[in-house]
């Protein structure tokens, strides 16, 4: 007999269902930070721009104390250097990089595997090295992409996938270079990079996936309309909400009026937001492992990839599986090693012939396996009878040094040998053979 309570269930605040959506989206993938100078430096009296305003203004001896590059660059004691400028705040740069320490905040933000890509609006590369040393520890390497005001050198991305890499995008340019205005230094060179911006994203594919992504602004602290340029040159739709910017509490009135009227939420600790984050992914990762045990309990339809394989061959099964689900793919392979049946063959035929591309891993073990009957060979039966439908459903991998073309000893239906394979010899192949698999699903 079950009795009635009076005890009532825990209203979530607002604060916390904007905690546990924001966490909901970034687990999804769906969100892209935005890391501002303020956030940078260990040192939060400081910022990487003000030091190297102060080392310019004295290495020139300036004696008009300018605030901003702007002021500097445009006051008639530093006229006879501004073509110098870009060249030594390159310089300094990369002379001073492994002074500048990052803060306890940026590498909390980085080290969240959900997010990949990010974007700074820094022109120095402490985001970048930080980035490096997190996921090298993950075995991953990280790239850049810098938009430099040019259309003939600005970088730009493929697919869509790419985003799912260890990725910086240097939005308003990288200090690597001596060109002038080559990236932004002064309210003109800002400018500049936000007309640039609204230009390019007709025809850059990395401008349409940022549009469609929730951006997380945090150490960004433009004041009023150079905020809402920077923020309209990348979102370029006012009706998309759930957008975060978590700044200083020193804002000015009109730019807070701003974002609350195009839906903008404002944090104003970074520390908390992120402690927020990082406590509800954890929640939500405990439940996708455990998840991710049952899944194999059954065969699901609609997946991107069924991979077919040998039982002596799960560690490659396995690795190619973990590469595709961390690019956001669907896969499944038999890791539970589901017992032959009618209700097993049925399940296997509807969760082959509903994905979207079958994977089946060729080894020399199957020579080894070709005197009694296996259950890939089942599963090749059934997905190269579906090819019949889609020329493209079928992807051999050959491992190591296995040849489909001249290993009688395999076996092989005339229709899989018929298949251009390819060649899975060393590690290093495996990037190729996902970015040539996942780029013919786009």
């Amino acid at each position: 007999m079950g009795l009635i309570t009076n005890r009532k269930k825990r209203t979530r605040t607002d604060e916390e269902r904007f905690y546990d959506n924001l966490a909901e989206q970034i687990f999804k993938g769906n969100v892209i930070p935005v890391i501002g100078d303020s956030l940078v430096l260990e040192n939060e009296d400081t910022t990487i721009a003000k030091a190297l305003l102060e080392a310019i203004t004295t290495d020139y001896e300036i004696s008009c104390n300018p605030e901003t590059f702007s002021d500097l660059y445009y006051d008639k004691e530093f006229e006879e250097y501004r073509t110098n400028l870009y060249e030594d705040i390159s310089g300094l740069i990369e002379a001073n990089q492994e002074n500048f320490k990052p803060s306890a905040v940026l590498q909390d933000l980085l080290s969240i595997k959900q997010f990949p890509f990010v974007i700074t609006t820094s022109v120095d590369y402490t985001v970048e090295e930080t980035m490096k040393e997190i996921w090298l520890k993950r075995g991953k390497e990280v790239k850049s992409l810098i938009f430099c005001n040019d259309p003939k050198k600005n970088d730009d991305i493929k697919s869509d996938t790419e985003i799912k890499h260890p990725t910086v995008y240097y939005i308003f340019g990288k200090a690597n270079n001596n060109r002038e205005h080559s990236f932004v230094l002064t309210e003109e060179d800002l400018l500049l990079f936000c007309k640039s911006h609204l230009i390019n994203m007709e025809g850059s594919h990395l401008s349409k996936v940022i549009a469609k992504k929730y951006l997380l602004f945090i150490g960004v602290n433009y004041s009023d309309w150079l905020m809402r340029f920077l923020w309209y040159s990348m979102r370029n739709d006012l009706y998309i909400s759930s957008d975060v910017l978590i700044g200083n509490r020193q804002m000015e009135i009109s730019l807070l009026n701003f974002l609350k009227r195009v839906s903008i939420k404002i944090q104003n600790n970074p520390k908390k937001v992120l402690d927020e984050i990082k406590s509800r992914l954890k929640e939500l990762e405990d439940r996708e492992i455990e998840d991710e045990e049952k899944k194999f309990d059954t065969v699901p339809q609609h997946s991107d990839f069924f991979i077919s394989y040998s039982r002596r061959d799960i560690q490659y099964a396995a690795e190619l599986y973990k590469e595709l689900t961390e690019r956001g793919y669907k896969c499944w392979y038999d890791k539970k090693n589901i017992s032959i049946g009618e209700d097993w063959e049925l399940a296997i035929r509807k969760g082959i012939c509903t994905a979207r591309k079958c994977i089946i891993l060729l080894s020399e073990n199957i020579a080894n396996e070709s005197q009694s009957h296996h259950p890939y060979r089942t599963e090749w039966d059934i997905a190269l009878a579906h090819r019949a439908s889609d020329i493209d459903f079928v992807s051999p991998i050959c491992i190591g040094d296995a040849d489909i073309y001249k290993d009688e000893g395999m076996k092989l239906p005339y229709d899989l040998k018929a298949i251009n394979a390819r060649q899975w010899k060393k590690s290093d192949d495996l990037k190729e053979i996902i970015d040539s698999l996942t780029s013919a699903l786009s």
